[in-house]
């Protein structure tokens, strides 16, 4: 579900001094893959780059790459609850082929993206959130490298 309070995302955002296409980075809460993919005209690709099921929880990392020039655009980890998700959403977030919101979208789960933190370094912007809908319950944090936005 989209922000309401658009006063409040820019005046949260301010004190960084972030760009246009900065700003969208650190406040989106659509599906990052689909964003990044209009930004570089060319689709990005979640690539798996590691995956561990332990303590009751699914920890996954992921590379979002731009296909065009085999640039990593963002990579974001998880942590995704066993006990929170369904065997069918699971089942995907194991096979490790697909983004979690792409998940999402397979199963025609409607989302809700809560940002919870946003953090603004020389180097990179990175964001936390909760994405969540029946049977569907990630953290997941993203971070954008930003010599590629400015």
């Amino acid at each position: 579900m989209e922000e309401l309070n658009i006063p409040a995302v820019l005046e949260r955002l301010k004190p960084y001094g972030l760009g246009p296409i900065e700003r969208v980075l650190a406040a989106h809460t659509g599906t990052v893959q689909l964003l990044l993919s209009l930004y570089f005209g060319s689709p990005v690709d979640v690539t798996l780059v590691e995956q561990a099921e332990e303590m009751g929880e699914i920890r996954r990392r992921v590379s979002l790459v731009v296909r065009r020039t085999g640039q990593e655009a963002c990579f974001a980890r998880s942590a995704i609850p066993l006990s929170a998700n369904s065997k069918e959403v699971l089942a995907d977030v194991r096979e490790g082929v697909l983004g979690i919101g792409q998940i999402a979208v397979k199963h025609h789960i409607p989302t809700e993206r809560r940002i919870r933190e946003v953090n603004v370094s020389q180097s990179q912007i990175s964001r936390k959130y909760i994405m969540q809908g029946p049977g569907l319950y990630y953290v997941v944090t993203e971070v954008f490298p930003r010599e590629l936005y400015r």
